[in-house]
């Protein structure tokens, strides 16, 4: 399968809970599908806050977590590629 053993990252908006409860349903799909969930994820509540004219203008958090998100996703990568035998 194409998706075994990738690592999988999640960004999520919303009101509140900023869609934290649908990124733990999702976990648990990519995890059935032999995917790596990682840990770190981008939430961003009351999204309306953050648009304007149909364009998301990220706050120094958000930017602070896509990077975070983004150095695991790459570090997890690559060992998770070893057990795909690096044909991926």
């Amino acid at each position: 399968m194409e998706w075994q053993h990738k690592p999988a990252a999640f960004v999520s908006y919303g009101g509140v809970s900023a869609g934290t409860r649908a990124v733990q349903m999702a976990k648990q799909v990519v995890a059935n599908l032999r995917m790596l969930p990682i840990g770190p994820t981008v939430s961003i509540p009351f999204v309306n806050e953050v648009v304007a004219d149909g364009v998301f203008r990220p706050g120094k958090i958000h930017e602070t977590a896509a990077e975070q998100v983004l150095d695991e996703l790459a570090r997890t990568a690559g060992v998770m590629r070893g057990l795909r035998g690096g044909t991926y």
